[in-house]
């Protein structure tokens, strides 16, 4: 069994080089598995926690987590609707936004960022639409994608604004003769919503005659992938299997590749575990259960982000590991001219199997714990039934500088 998923991993590396065809004169980075400088290590010092079994705070399902100028904190709470805040001493100051359909209110917000006129921009999934709310929760107006006739069903996943660079991942759905066509694309918008420059899209079409439910086609690797250059460039990581990042200028356009040498890693039991738990409830729920495809391949690249020093930091499947009983999340950096600089080690009190660790500025970084059984228990109602192990924690977050 073990040789043939390695001979698995060998064909999915196979049919991705194969297929890597970037548009004539892209000037592709090649680097090697050694970074020029070596490893780094930095312990993250704690500023704050809370919630867990022991706090005062009280949280629904937290997706993930942004900052501000100031060193404020804000979570997007996807179960409760709702944003708490807390300042860099780790007080709940207050709490934005709520649910509904009302001025600066969501149902199950899913992200949320920084937009460039300086308010809040927090995501709806469906229908699509960033709803905006000033940093005292003032609402502030809002923009949905494709309000025209026609246009299809939008549903947005993903913002990252650096400056005045604001982009979006979305997906939209049109109808076609029985099934459905699903493009999935990246935009740069402006604080109002213009649509400014399209710099990827992934057509898929699904045909319901033959249902099949594929986690590849589920959520698209860019969703968590990507990031904003303060310079207008836009950071994807498209492949699921290719260790290469997509760096986009202003206009839209692929300014250069950067690729690196990496073997993909298999994936555990309790990862493939967690999502065919949630193909179990989905599939129980249809009078004729169609077939169900899990990657058994982790996708490479899971996080970007572009510090102020215009430094390229990439999580990839192999960046959690744990040393002499320390838990470190390692990042390959590298620099502006998209050459494999170094490695950065964060060491933290963390199980990366189960939390998430996101870069909120330079200087600060924000551990969800529980996050990532919470993710999946939370796209299937009573998948937990199935599966002890995704019964998720009581949730907690803890926010640390980064020397």
């Amino acid at each position: 069994m073990k040789g043939m998923r390695i001979a698995l991993i060998g064909l999915c590396m196979a049919g991705v080089a194969a297929a890597a065809d970037y548009p004539e004169g892209t000037e592709v980075i090649r680097n090697g598995s050694t970074p020029v400088h070596g490893l780094e290590e930095a312990r993250l010092e704690e500023m704050w926690r809370a919630g867990g079994e022991d706090g005062e705070v009280i949280f629904g399902n937290i997706f993930r987590a942004e900052a501000d100028a100031e060193g404020n904190v804000y979570l997007v709470d996807t179960q409760l609707s709702e944003v708490p805040v807390f300042s860099p001493a780790g007080e709940h100051i207050r709490t934005v936004s709520r649910e509904g359909e009302g001025p600066g209110e969501t149902r199950g917000p899913v992200d949320l960022t920084m937009l460039p006129d300086g308010t809040l921009g927090v995501l709806q999934r469906f229908p699509g639409k960033v709803v905006k709310v000033a940093l005292d929760g003032t609402p502030a107006g809002e923009f949905r994608l494709g309000d025209g006739p026609g246009e299809g069903l939008n549903a947005v996943y993903t913002a990252r604004c650096r400056g005045s660079n604001l982009f979006l991942v979305a997906q939209l759905a049109t109808r076609t003769e029985g099934g459905q066509t699903r493009t999935w694309y990246v935009s740069r918008f402006d604080a109002e919503g213009k649509e400014l420059a399209r710099c990827w899209e992934r057509v898929m079409n699904v045909d319901f005659t033959r249902p099949v439910i594929r986690e590849s086609d589920i959520i698209d690797p860019v969703v968590f992938a990507c990031a904003a250059g303060a310079d207008g460039r836009v950071y994807l990581a498209p492949d699921r299997y290719r260790y290469a990042i997509h760096v986009y200028a202003p206009d839209g356009s692929l300014h250069h590749v950067i690729e690196r040498d990496f073997e993909p890693r298999e994936r555990n039991e309790v990862e493939t575990g967690r999502v065919q738990s949630v193909f179990d409830v989905w599939t129980r729920q249809s009078p004729v259960p169609p077939e169900t495809e899990v990657e058994h391949i982790a996708t490479t690249i899971t996080a970007l982000y572009v510090d102020d020093r215009n430094r390229l930091w990439v999580e990839n499947s192999r960046g959690s590991r744990i040393e002499a009983g320390e838990t470190r999340m390692v990042y390959d950096i590298f620099d502006a001219d998209g050459r494999f600089d170094r490695q950065v080690a964060l060491i933290c009190d963390a199980n990366f199997e189960d939390d998430q660790l996101f870069r909120v500025r330079d200087d600060m970084a924000v551990l969800i714990k529980g996050s990532i059984p919470a993710l999946y228990a939370a796209m299937a109602e009573g998948a937990q039934e199935l599966d002890a192990e995704m019964e998720p924690e009581p949730m907690e977050v803890v926010c640390f500088q980064v020397p």
